[in-house]
């Protein structure tokens, strides 16, 4: 395994996971858009604080579920009805299996960086249905736990539709990646594993600080469409970074290299 090829993948890797995750949120907010409850969003999450009443809580809307308690949701009014409550939580997951058909789509493009983008985000994504399966056995409360409070379906039904979904996405993409996972298997898997942990660390550590940004109504944190602007730049950076990355690639110098 050689230490530049790794170092470039581990970066794009921290990329790929940052940027599934923001599309993940991207989902959410859109829906919360669409119906006019002008969200807030954070970096992983819609900005919430449970158990503690906001500085501005005429800014909030106070929710509560029996069992977890009390919280508050930056949002200006709650959605209206079962039906949006779903549209709204099944808007993050799906994401994740149209990510993955995004990748299969790259990995048919005759373009070496494309190819391996399209790898990364099969990679990424797929591997979701371990961390789902993961997070049910643990208890997680999240979306899938969500959807079956106001879809009155099971939790482990939905759980266990979506790890389908990706588990089959997943297994196809690894199927149809065939020279480069041979030749860059185990550098790709460990730099994935690898920036997984760091970037899901690094936005739970930074979801503080926008949370308490926002509900101190920090000017550098006011949203704009609902995105706080430290999100924003961090949102148009993971893209132009992106694009860097595929300019160099294409480049003659690291064509004839």
């Amino acid at each position: 395994m050689r230490l530049k090829n790794f170092i470039e993948n581990l970066l794009l890797s921290a990329l790929l996971v940052y940027i599934s995750v923001e599309i993940h949120e991207f989902g959410h907010w859109l829906v919360l858009w669409i119906f006019g409850h002008e969200p807030v969003m954070s970096f992983n999450g819609l900005v919430q604080l449970w158990d503690t009443i906001p500085n501005h809580p005429d800014e909030w809307v106070k929710i509560y579920y029996p069992g977890i308690g009390e919280g508050w949701l930056r949002l200006s009014s709650l959605p209206s009805n079962n039906l949006e409550w779903i549209l709204m939580l099944l808007a993050g997951p799906i994401m994740h299996p149209i990510l993955i058909l995004v990748g299969i789509l790259f990995m048919r493009i005759n373009n070496a960086f494309l190819q391996k983008v399209g790898v990364m985000l099969v990679l990424i994504n797929g591997l979701k249905f371990l961390t789902n399966l993961l997070s049910y056995f643990q208890g997680a409360i999240g979306d899938y736990y969500f959807i079956g409070v106001y879809s009155g379906i099971p939790h482990i039904y939905i759980v266990l539709l979506f790890v389908i979904v990706q588990f089959l996405g997943f297994a196809y993409g690894i199927y149809k990646s065939g020279r480069l996972l041979k030749e860059e298997g185990a550098s790709l898997l460990i730099s994935i594993f690898l920036a997984g942990i760091i970037i899901i660390t690094l936005l739970s550590k930074l979801n503080g600080l926008i949370v308490e940004g926002v509900d101190n109504k920090n000017p550098f944190f006011m949203p704009i469409l609902g995105w706080p602007l430290p999100v924003l730049i961090v949102n148009i950076l993971s893209l132009v970074m992106i694009l860097s990355l595929y300019k160099r690639s294409t480049s003659p110098d690291k064509l004839g290299a």
